[in-house]
């Protein structure tokens, strides 16, 4: 394995990319009239259009799990960061649907569970990790009285004694 590029990882490229896909058909079920809203969740949906609901979701759900999927097929190493994103939007997605559609649906907390999948992988990542102790070293050397100074000049090792015919 090359260092510093991370695996592929294909279990999560299709976990994510089955939320991504669910998301289209929900954003597209909406928009066109095919998922039956009941005419009552209609009426707390913003502009009251299906339209713009499927739209939105499209928009905050499936593009950001869409990336992940990406990323965990193609083991691109900011997997960790667009899952913490895509996770925290997903859940974000329902708490703004309960709170504007005000109905609960066991799907929901299906989808919050989900969310939370997709953070606990982000936070996990190791190479957010790395990041965040490369940063934390970055402000280290900044804050250090000896900045300064060359790099070279920090580590110096003792003058060479004279020689004798330099005496």
């Amino acid at each position: 394995m090359i260092v510093g590029h991370p695996r592929r990882r294909p279990a999560l490229a299709a976990y994510a990319g089955i939320i991504a896909i669910s998301a289209y058909a929900g954003a597209l079920g909406l928009a066109t009239g095919a998922l039956d809203t009941r005419g009552s969740i209609d009426e707390h949906l913003p502009f009251h259009s299906p339209v713009f609901g499927g739209v939105a979701l499209a928009i905050v759900v499936g593009i950001p799990t869409t990336i992940v999927a990406l990323y965990a097929w193609s083991g691109n190493r900011n997997i960790g960061p667009a899952a913490l994103v895509a996770g925290t939007l997903l859940i974000g997605w329902i708490a703004v649907e309960l709170a504007a559609i005000r109905e609960f649906s066991w799907l929901q907390l299906f989808y919050v569970g989900v969310g939370a999948t997709f953070i606990a992988v982000g936070a996990g990542d190791p190479s957010l990790a790395r990041s965040r102790y490369a940063r934390r070293d970055r402000v280290r050397r900044r804050a250090s009285p000896d900045r300064a100074a060359p790099a070279v000049a920090r580590h110096r090792h003792p003058a060479p004694a004279p020689r004798a015919r330099d005496r």
